[in-house]
């Protein structure tokens, strides 16, 4: 069923919201998968989006990881990065940064990366 939209500020406003979010997940690397681990990969993003590591102010062009171990089997590279349009700093804070990297990981089962707004978040 196809819904014509005849307001044109609606129009403009979906069009705007989806080109500014751009996602992706990555393939499957072997037989390793995070099942049962995703979980305490969660927890371990409510430890680490705080000013102090992942979140927080970040320069233009600025990016920021934290290493996370499970297992022997299971390592996880948690990324955040600043690359807006304008040259000055930006904040990221720390409930953006779980809901975000939490997407990365619900949404994604071997990893995966979005940009959206200007940030770039990473689970990989």
């Amino acid at each position: 069923m196809h819904l014509p939209i005849t307001n044109p500020l609606i129009a403009l406003t979906v069009a705007h919201s989806i080109a500014r979010v751009q996602a992706g997940c990555y393939s499957q690397f072997g037989d390793i998968q995070w099942g049962p681990n995703k979980e305490l990969a969660k927890a371990w993003v409510d430890s680490i989006c705080t000013s102090a590591s992942l979140s927080g102010t970040f320069a233009a062009g600025e990016f920021k990881s934290q290493c996370f171990v499970a297992d022997f089997w299971s390592v996880a590279v948690f990324v955040v990065g600043w690359n807006g349009s304008s040259s000055d700093s930006a904040t990221l804070a720390d409930d953006e940064c779980r809901f975000r990297l939490k997407n990365e990981i619900g949404g994604c089962s071997a990893g995966g990366q979005s940009w959206v707004n200007g940030w770039f978040f990473r689970y990989v």
